[in-house]
Parts: C-alpha cells; sequence; structure tokens
C-alpha cells in the first residue's frame, strides 16, 4: 500500500477524478518525458541518493530511506510513497511530498492530484495528508501488521 499522486492536466470546467480517468484514454508517449532531467536534478537535490531508471516506456527514480518514487510510465507522471510512517514522522513525508510535486509541476506544467484527499497535493492542509498515514498506521496495528518504518 501506498500514498499515490497524481500528475495531470485539467481542462477547463473538468472534474480531477475525470481529469484522472482520462489518463486511461489518452494515446501513450514513451518519449524522453517533459521536464525529466529538471526533475531528476530538483528530486536529487531535494533527498540526494536517488537511484535512477531512464528508458523507454519507464522513467523512474526512487530515494531508498524513504521509499519515495517519481515516475514517468508511457507519460503518466506519478509519484508514490509506502505508509511506513504515522504522526510527526508523516508530517515530515508531506512536508518532502510537497517539495518533489513543486518541482514535478514546475518541470512539466501539471498540477499534483491527491486522490486520498480529492484535493490538489499543494493546497491540502499537511495534517490532513499525514492523517491518511495515521488512519493506515492505526489499521496495520490492528491487524497485527508492522511497517518497516515501525521502530517499536
Amino acid at each position: 500500500m501506498s500514498y499515490d499522486v497524481y500528475f495531470l492536466a485539467r481542462e477547463a470546467g473538468q472534474s480531477w477524478e475525470d481529469a484522472l480517468d482520462a489518463l486511461e484514454h489518452r494515446v501513450r508517449d514513451e518519449s524522453l518525458p517533459t521536464g525529466w532531467d529538471d526533475v531528476v536534478r530538483g528530486v536529487g537535490e531535494l533527498l540526494g541518493g536517488v537511484e535512477v531508471s531512464a528508458g523507454p516506456p519507464s522513467w523512474c527514480m526512487g530515494h531508498r530511506k524513504t521509499g519515495i518514487e517519481v515516475s514517468c510510465l508511457a507519460g503518466e507522471w506519478s509519484m508514490s510513497v509506502p505508509f511506513w510512517t504515522s504522526g510527526d514522522a508523516a508530517l515530515g513525508v508531506v512536508d518532502r511530498l510537497k517539495a518533489i510535486a513543486a518541482v514535478v509541476e514546475a518541470a512539466t506544467g501539471l498540477s499534483a492530484y491527491d486522490p486520498q484527499t480529492g484535493e490538489l497535493l499543494l493546497g491540502v492542509e499537511d495534517s490532513a495528508a499525514a492523517g491518511v498515514f495515521d488512519r493506515v498506521a492505526e489499521s496495520f496495528a490492528e491487524r497485527g501488521i508492522r511497517s518497516p518504518g515501525d521502530s517499536g
């Protein structure tokens, strides 16, 4: 399970859900994504030590310590992070996600949509996004599941 963010182009009058659905019906683009080099550079500066796998149709980068991944698969940009944290640590993850989203938005002209909250990621209150992590952590604990980020 992961917290996912999708980078979308929304047309006038189109809902975010409709913009997300439109991704399934668009022509797949396997060329070098617009802004890829800027995103790699920016994410690397924010997180340090990102591993990059670049080549058609999948362009990905990941950060082992946080589990954050940014990818562009056949022209569809997304970002994900495992639900490894809760509380203050989750707030820190949300801050990182927002900083990365700003880099991707600047490089691509797309908007970071957060389907967990139904809002643009950069407009979501940090506590609302971190609350999703907290609810998942509670659900894991109820089932006796420990995440890799659980220090207890």
